[in-house]
């Protein structure tokens, strides 16, 4: 209805002397609306489908140069035990993540996880003959990150909906203490450091971000140092219509380097 009307708009003002038909017009309104940037726009669809997909993934920099990357070897113990949490929780909850996979719309993956997911965390020990169904999840310390970040990510990257993954961020930090640390862990963040710096280009959000992970002692993986180097690099050299401050450069790059050495003391 909005491209129509605007169409109508520019055709009232057009007279037969002009080297644009109808067709030329509307042709060029779709063209600009369909051209209009998501960060510069702010305009967030309530629903979605898997049809709408558009792709937010960061391409991981590749500078030698950067301070983050110097030093990837540091990384290796953190790294190795990350990718151990994720082969543990892929085999708890395979069945749960290709379920979540396979949801049609994003409105169903909210309500999977606030109606089945949250509701299913246990912490107590999981016995050996304990069976993990669609609708009776196993939801514990070891699964609750990945079913998380496999929510916030599908959002994201598949329906569009960068609003719904902090949605659920959100409803994970308010649902416990405990659960909050368990599920909100790097793989959470840096889904919420892809959207704030993809989606709205905040770079003051992404310097909360960094500072409550510091506060939380939420260790980093190895993507979370290049995320940071990546969000960097590129609002030092932002073109885009969003102004980036001077202070944030400074902030960002400071929380970044305190941030990371905590965990890798050669940076």
């Amino acid at each position: 209805m909005q491209i129509i009307r605007r169409a109508r708009i520019i055709r009232k003002f057009s007279t037969s002397s002009s080297r644009f038909n109808e067709n030329d017009i509307l042709r060029n309104v779709l063209g600009h609306v369909l051209s209009t940037k998501t960060h510069d726009s702010g305009i967030v669809p309530l629903f979605t489908t898997k049809r709408d997909t558009i792709n937010l993934n960061l391409n991981i920099s590749k500078n030698k140069d950067a301070y983050v990357m110097k030093s990837l070897k540091n990384f290796e113990p953190i790294q190795k035990e990350f990718i151990e949490q994720r082969n543990a929780a892929k085999k708890l909850a395979s069945d749960i993540e290709n379920h979540i996979l396979n949801l049609k719309t994003n409105t169903q993956i909210t309500q999977y996880y606030c109606d089945t997911i949250l509701p299913a965390y246990n912490n107590s020990s999981l016995l050996e003959t304990a069976i993990s169904s669609v609708d009776s999840p196993i939801v514990n310390s070891t699964t609750a990150p990945l079913l998380l970040e496999t929510c916030m990510r599908v959002l994201r990257t598949e329906f569009f909906d960068p609003m719904g993954a902090i949605f659920l961020f959100q409803q994970s930090k308010d649902h416990s203490l405990e659960f909050f640390g368990y599920a909100c862990t790097a793989w959470a963040y840096n889904e919420m450091l892809k959207i704030r710096w993809n989606s709205y280009r905040s770079l003051p959000e992404v310097c909360s971000l960094v500072s409550e992970m510091t506060a939380n002692a939420v260790k980093p993986s190895l993507e979370t140092a290049e995320l940071l180097d990546v969000i960097y690099s590129e609002a030092s050299n932002s073109t885009s219509n969003v102004p980036i401050r001077r202070s944030d450069l400074i902030n960002l790059e400071s929380f970044k380097k305190r941030y990371i050495s905590q965990y890798v003391y050669t940076l």
